[in-house]
């Protein structure tokens, strides 16, 4: 009887929770309440885009957020509001957080042919929001609503998050993102109510099976080139089986009816112009690794990491972490100012930190200042080793960290790295950005010979996985191919 009570006791305020799903209409059991679902979200959002990076693309930024909006004033859940973005990844991947945040990848962009498709994907995602699937499958692990696919940098330590804290901005979901664990019978809903909403929204319904058959296409050719291993997340990793979801698109979208509304832009030209210009590489603003050498165009300086650490380019720090996973160093803009002294004393003020074997020095020219502190995180003790190099009226901070038992073996290695930073070479300042462009093709040119008179930096086999072409038939005359091209990259000025 007693553990009957406590059973009792446990289970009311769970029961008080319960709510009919906004989709299902059936009543459900949540664990969180919906202003803490956004919470979680919020939270999550400026995690991507800390660690991620959200494209700084106006023009692109406004047209998917007008679809999503499209979608999202008629989703079955309306007490959330929705946001869309797109995020810095080069994998075709979407996903949404708790609370009404959906974000679609570059790599996903790029692939789409008609406004019609990326509809389909952004339905996909409004329907996990509008159901809470996140919510039903909440576990210890919320706020985890994402799942780092290859891990932190300073995670992999044994000092895990707080050492990150301490090394400062090494984020704790580096990399790749992909939604984490939702059911299959999840994705499936997904798929049927998305296309349902897009079909409401006046957009082709069957336009999201042709995305997923690209999409398929697009990650085959990428494990190709990568020798036969898939080492970044897709879209397709936690989905039901692609034959299975395009044969069950195909067949729902002949019984749905569309709505009267026009698209925002109309048709396949309309759709490749409001794309046209996105950049498809890597973001020279935010610096560019050349093997172990990081170059930033913008800030004027260049930084070389040791050889075979694991580096990570992220929006406010650039690290590296030893092959064993026991040591890291990272790099990251502290303060403006000329005085690495003053700052440093500044930093370890506010870290509740004793500094000690203060040195002064220069490198490459630079005023620097470097010391010692033993930090205590996780398990263990670590050493932390952190310089401050005045450069161009900012003071960086870089930092070594590694266990007391191997710090002696990582010293040399961390050292080496602050004596490397330097302003960039005459030879270094010139940056290419890579941009989608379209070509339109010569009667019966084919892509290989498209691609040479264009310039274009994709291979065949991509350019015809992203365009939906045969790599060895001739083009249409006329034909627009979306194609990737190399032009010169101007710096920002910098901040005064």
């Amino acid at each position: 009887m007693r553990l009957a009570r406590c059973i009792v006791v446990v289970l009311l305020p769970l029961l008080a929770s319960c709510a009919l799903n906004p989709v299902s209409k059936t009543p459900e059991l949540v664990l969180t309440t919906s202003e803490r679902e956004v919470e979680i979200g919020t939270q999550a959002a400026r995690e991507v885009e800390d660690t991620v990076g959200v494209v700084r693309d106006p023009k692109l930024a406004e047209y998917v957020s007008a679809v999503g909006a499209r979608i999202a004033a008629l989703s079955p859940r309306q007490d959330v509001e929705y946001h869309f973005a797109v995020v810095e990844m080069s994998e075709p991947n979407a996903f949404a957080l708790p609370g009404g945040y959906i974000f679609v990848s570059r790599g996903i962009v790029e692939l789409f042919e008609t406004e019609d498709e990326l509809a389909g994907v952004l339905a996909h995602e409004v329907i996990h929001v509008a159901a809470r699937h996140a919510v039903q499958r909440q576990t210890a692990a919320l706020p985890v609503g994402i799942l780092s696919a290859l891990g932190s940098l300073a995670g992999g330590l044994v000092g895990g998050q707080q050492l990150a804290r301490v090394v400062g901005g090494i984020p704790q979901f580096a990399g790749g993102l992909v939604l984490a664990g939702y059911g299959r019978d999840q994705e499936r809903e997904a798929d049927r109510l998305g296309q349902k909403l897009v079909a409401e929204a006046g957009w082709d319904p069957g336009a999201l099976a042709d995305a997923l058959e690209r999409m398929e296409r697009v990650v085959a050719v990428e494990v190709a080139a990568e020798g036969g291993e898939q080492h970044s997340p897709s879209w397709f990793d936690s989905h039901p089986s692609t034959p299975e979801r395009v044969s069950s698109a195909r067949s729902r979208a002949e019984h749905l009816a569309r709505g009267a509304s026009d698209p925002i832009a109309a048709g396949r030209m309309g759709f490749l112009q409001q794309i046209e210009g996105m950049r498809v590489g890597p973001d020279p603003a935010e610096g560019v690794f050349h093997k172990e050498l990081f170059l930033h165009p913008d800030l004027g300086f260049a930084v070389r990491f040791p050889l075979e650490w694991r580096t990570h380019n992220g929006r406010e720090v650039v690290a590296a972490s030893a092959p064993s996973g026991d040591a890291v160093v990272a790099v990251r803009l502290q303060a403006r100012g000329d005085d690495p002294e003053a700052v440093a004393v500044a930093f370890a003020r506010t870290k509740d930190m004793t500094l000690s074997d203060f040195q002064r020095f220069r490198v490459n020219g630079l005023p620097a200042v470097r010391a010692l502190a033993g930090v205590k995180a996780g398990r263990g003790n670590f050493v932390g080793d952190f310089s401050f190099i005045a450069h161009q009226g900012v003071v960086y901070r870089i930092t070594g960290a590694a266990p007391v038992e191997r710090y002696d073996y990582h010293a040399r290695e961390i050292v080496d790295v602050v004596r490397s930073f330097r302003d960039l070479k005459p030879g270094e300042r010139s940056f290419q950005v890579i941009r989608l462009r379209l070509a339109s093709a010569d009667p019966g040119e084919r892509l290989s010979v498209l691609g040479a008179r264009t310039g274009n930096a994709w291979s065949v086999a991509r350019t015809a996985a992203i365009n939906g072409l045969d790599p060895s038939a001739p083009l249409a005359a006329g034909r627009l191919v979306k194609i990737a091209v190399s032009e010169p990259y101007a710096p920002s000025p910098p901040a005064r």
